[in-house]
Formats: structure tokens, C-alpha cells, sequence
């Protein structure tokens, strides 16, 4: 089968959306991919990976770490996921997105050891696990220096665990509840499947985490023979400075301090994403013998943009912040981090989340400071089968129950867009709740 345009590619992918009922595989669907990966020669195996899990920061991490090493020069792979606005940004090399020659170029070379699993195994192989396959045989076909992994769910049996070599990285962003019918109920449960990313003799950083998850975190790494870095949240390490301008914060990692960075994202838990890269790096540098410039580091920071992340438009004299937080976790902190970057003020709200999520103590951050509050669906069909939302009249429903009554209900996503945008107001508009209404939005927000 020849993919010779992303149409197409997007009708095959598609294609191997699962079932519902099939959406997480567990260890059978570890086990297929390896035996994927095996057909493919193992690709994962001659890179140098770098592989990032966690509840909250992961996707941010992961672009820290990718922007890092690149402007001190390496070629570095990145895949993240959800993509906001092609299929294409799954895959990128440096700072850009792969082409889309080169993305159905590789596609169409993985199709026929695809089509070999699928029929000697009986088993579809899912939307992700292509993606990921194409991701890791992508960036070894493209020569990168590192890889920059961000897990999809999990960690234990998530698609991309499937790089065992020691020399591997381990990168463990904050750890808290969400996808709780799948890892468990428990931080400690949840913690033990993202910490067994960790392969044997791996190095692992970590953010600080709460006792009951750093507890298991220890316990797995003594038993992969790895040794694990927190990045302490200690007075010296986070002197931070809020303002309108950025995030001013102290750094200290390996004999190494930086003073005054500069960081121009939104909030506090950007600057604990920004730090557990920058030490992940400095251990890199030592390791495999490169020099880390201040001047490049401070660079980078103080231009940092990740998509859809505190990422901050001035459209027509007005400011649109977007940012998936789609858990109470991630919620809190992405408020915290608007009420530091724009105090004083209220917002207006558009939302909606991905079915099965924990709307209630996400809306009861987001209410304190919500001038207005519009409601509706993102797209369905787009992306995985996960990109379902939950119907806005039961997000209306809750906000009733809750006392907050000043929204709106405006189920097209694009009419609803065009309501917040034209509200005669100077109050920042937030679009917010999951990274698949940014999806649906991203390119009409960016358009003139």
C-alpha cells in the first residue's frame, strides 16, 4: 500500500481506531508492539532515548528537554501526543514538524510488517501504536543524537515502553490522579505504573513527589538497579518571582547555578517542568561529554513556546490563553499560574472535556475566577478513539449545582469560539478543558 498524501494517511490510521471497548490493551498490547518493533530491527535500541511519564508536566517536560538539547546543538527527535493541529507534529526533528512526504514516506515503509503483525497475531495494530512505531523508527531513520519519548498512558504497559537498552533515561514529571479506572485508584498504584518506564540500570530524575508516590518510585528503582535524582523544591533551588513578563527563578543542579532565569510561559509548574529538563541535560552532559552555555540555556527560556500550553495569542487588541488541562491537578496549577500572569482580573471561559473526566473539582477551580463561562463539544473522529466529550449540558448541569449560573451553551465549537471572541471585554479569554477542543480550535484562533 502506497501513502502518498496525509489524507491518506489519516484514512489508514483511522482505520485502526480500536473499539472502545479495546481502548487500553494492557500487557498483550505491550507485547505486540515489541514483537513490531523486533520485524522493524529494533530501532529504539540504537537511539538514545529519553523517555518522560507523569500525570501532569510530561508534554511540557518532554518539549523542554527536546528545545534544550537542540540549541546546544544536537538533532533531537520528539513525539508527543495529542498533536493540535497535524498529524505531523507527532514526529518532530528539532523544532519543526516532520513533512508530510517524509511522514507518509515512512508509513509506507512500516505498512507491510504492519499488515504481517496484524495477520499472523490476528490482532489489529491500534491508531497509537502505528504512531509510535512511526515515531521511533522516524527519528532513527533521520540520524537524531536523542529522542525525546512522552509516554501516552501510563507507563507500564504504555506502546512507547519498549526501549530496554541501559543507557535509557527516565524522566518522572509530577505524579497525581487521572486515568484512575486504568492505573488504579491510589497515587501509589498510579506512581508504580509510571515508574516502571524504568528499565534495568536506567538513570531515573524525578520532580519531587508526594511520600506515598516516591515510596514505590524508590522501591522500583532499587529493584531495576537503576539510581533515581528528585529535584528538591527547596528555597534556594525555587526562589521564583512572578510577573506579567514571565517566571524569574533561581536553578542549582550538579555544581551548576543559575540565577535569575527567566522563564515566558505561565505558572509556577512550568518552572518545575523547566528544571527537571535542565538537570535531566546537565546529567547528559556529563555523561556523554558535551559543555552546557548559560547563554543558550537563558536564551532559550526567556522564548520558550509550547503549544497549547500556557501558550498565550494577542488577536485583534485581545488575549487568548490555551492550555489542555483536562484534570483537577493540571487545572489548579494552570489557574494559579493566570491569576500570577494576569492578577486582579477574571476570565472568559470556553470548555469542554473528554468524556469520563472529573469535571466537578476541575470547575471549582476554574469558577472563582471565571467572568463568564461558555460551554460546548470539540469534534468527534478526530485523533483516537479517546476523543470523545462529555455533552455540555452535563457540564451545565454540574455548574447549576455548584451556584454558578452566568454561561452560555453553544454546542458547534466554532460558533462558540466566535461568541467568547467577540464579548466586549478586555478580560483574557481562556480556552481550556482538553487538548482536543484546542484541536478543534487551534487553527480559527490563529487565523487573522
Amino acid at each position: 500500500m502506497q501513502i502518498s498524501t496525509l489524507k491518506q494517511a489519516e484514512e489508514y490510521l483511522f482505520a485502526h481506531i480500536p473499539d472502545v471497548k479495546k481502548k487500553y490493551t494492557g500487557e498483550w498490547g505491550l507485547k505486540k508492539m515489541k514483537i513490531l518493533m523486533n520485524e522493524l530491527g529494533n530501532p529504539q535500541e540504537q537511539m538514545r532515548v529519553i523517555h518522560v511519564a507523569g500525570t501532569s508536566g510530561k508534554g511540557s517536560t518532554a518539549y523542554f528537554l527536546r528545545s534544550l538539547l537542540h540549541s546546544l546543538g544536537f538533532r533531537v527527535g520528539l513525539t508527543i501526543s495529542p498533536h493540535i493541529t497535524s498529524l505531523c507534529e507527532r514526529i518532530q526533528i528539532n523544532e519543526s514538524f516532520v513533512s508530510e512526504e517524509t511522514f507518509c514516506r515512512y508509513l509506507t515503509e512500516l505498512i507491510p510488517t504492519i499488515d504481517l503483525i496484524e495477520k499472523r497475531e490476528n490482532e489489529m495494530v491500534t491508531y497509537f501504536e502505528i504512531f509510535i512505531a512511526l515515531a521511533y523508527y522516524s527519528c532513527w531513520k533521520e540520524k537524531v543524537d536523542y529522542m525525546v519519548v512522552e509516554t501516552g498512558l501510563g507507563g507500564l504497559y504504555d506502546s512507547t515502553n519498549i526501549v530496554e537498552n541501559a543507557e535509557k533515561l527516565a524522566v518522572l514529571t509530577t505524579i497525581g490522579y487521572d486515568h484512575m479506572e486504568i492505573l488504579g485508584e491510589k497515587i501509589s498504584e498510579i506512581a508504580y505504573q509510571k515508574a516502571m518506564i524504568t528499565q534495568n540500570f536506567n538513570k531515573v530524575f524525578s520532580i519531587g513527589q508526594v511520600p506515598q508516590a516516591r515510596k514505590v518510585i524508590d522501591q522500583v528503582v532499587k529493584d531495576k538497579k537503576g539510581s533515581v535524582t528528585y529535584i528538591k523544591q527547596n528555597k534556594e533551588f525555587f526562589q521564583m518571582k512572578p510577573g506579567t513578563e514571565g517566571i524569574y527563578f533561581n536553578f542549582s543542579y550538579g555544581g551548576i547555578t543559575y540565577k535569575k532565569l527567566r522563564l515566558n510561559l505561565i505558572g509556577e509548574y512550568q518552572v518545575k517542568n523547566a528544571a527537571l529538563a535542565l538537570a535531566t541535560v546537565i546529567y547528559l552532559s556529563g555523561r556523554d561529554h558535551f559543555a552546557v552555555e548559560e547563554s543558550k540555556v537563558r536564551s532559550l527560556l526567556s522564548k520558550m513556546f509550547i503549544p497549547g500550553r500556557g501558550e498565550i495569542i494577542n488577536k485583534n487588541g485581545s488575549i487568548i490563553v490555551l492550555d489542555g488541562a483536562h484534570n483537577p491537578q493540571k487545572m489548579k496549577s494552570f489557574i494559579q499560574g493566570l491569576r500570577q500572569r494576569f492578577p486582579n482580573q477574571s476570565f472568559h471561559f470556553l470548555l469542554a472535556f473528554k468524556k469520563g473526566k472529573q469535571i466537578i473539582p476541575i470547575l471549582r477551580e476554574i469558577i472563582p475566577v471565571a467572568e463568564s463561562i461558555t460551554l460546548t463539544n470539540f469534534a468527534t473522529g478526530i485523533q483516537e478513539f479517546s476523543s470523545i466529550s462529555l455533552p455540555p449540558q452535563e457540564i451545565a448541569h454540574e455548574l447549576e449545582r455548584l451556584g454558578y449560573r452566568n454561561y452560555v451553551l453553544i454546542e458547534n465549537p466554532s460558533m462558540a469560539l466566535s461568541h467568547v471572541l467577540n464579548k466586549k471585554s478586555t478580560s483574557p479569554r481562556v480556552i481550556t478543558g482538553s487538548f482536543y477542543l484546542l484541536a478543534t480550535l487551534y487553527e480559527q484562533v490563529k487565523r487573522d
